[in-house]
């Protein structure tokens, strides 16, 4: 499932496969096990074979989770049958005009969030202290296990709180080095223009 092209996206999970399995083993748990196993190793060949498939391959799995910025927040519950008659409120989160706007506010925080998160990637990869192991707890946490495993964006969305934090202290930090530059340049200046 980690490692099929579906009709989604690379690596989204991709409930044909698991109907497929059903329909030709039935309850038989040691036949899917194999068969799941055996899928699994020919799909490691031919990424392995093939490294650049390999390379778009992983890189659309990657991008299809974090920079979807609804998170499947919407659009997966459009597919599911309603128990009830959908109201006004729900007509209009299914709308045409809101999912744009919902996107295009939700792209911009998400876009905000990583930018802050790649100046605090900057700011710790210079101070080059023991802040520097939350990094490697979202990249490795998130981005590489839902590498190997299955793929979704709405299982990005838990990761997200990290980021808050990580971004605010990334715009802090930027800005007091651009503060810094700019105190440095006006006493450069300052002195210049006393002599």
């Amino acid at each position: 499932m980690s490692l099929q092209n579906g009709w989604k996206a690379s690596g989204w999970h991709v409930f044909a496969y698991q109907s497929m399995m059903k329909k030709t083993y039935g309850e038989d748990v040691s036949a899917i096990d194999r068969q799941a196993k055996a899928d699994l190793a020919q799909s490691i060949q031919t990424l392995m074979q093939n490294p650049e498939e390999g390379k778009t391959y992983l890189f659309e799995k990657m991008v299809s989770q974090w920079d979807e910025p609804t998170f499947m927040s919407v659009w997966i519950t459009k597919s599911v049958e309603p128990y009830a008659a959908p109201g006004r409120l729900t007509d209009l989160v299914y709308s045409e005009a809101f999912d744009s706007f919902y996107r295009f506010a939700e792209g911009a925080l998400v876009k905000i969030l990583y930018f802050g998160f790649l100046l605090c990637t900057a700011s710790l990869l210079r101070r080059r202290t023991e802040e520097q192991m939350l990094l490697p707890l979202i990249l490795l946490g998130g981005v590489l296990f839902h590498m190997i495993f299955e793929a979704k964006s709405q299982y990005v969305l838990e990761y997200l709180p990290f980021f808050v934090p990580l971004a605010a202290y990334g715009a802090w930090a930027s800005a007091n080095c651009v503060g810094r530059v700019i105190k440095q340049r006006m006493r450069k200046g300052g002195g210049q223009g006393d002599r």
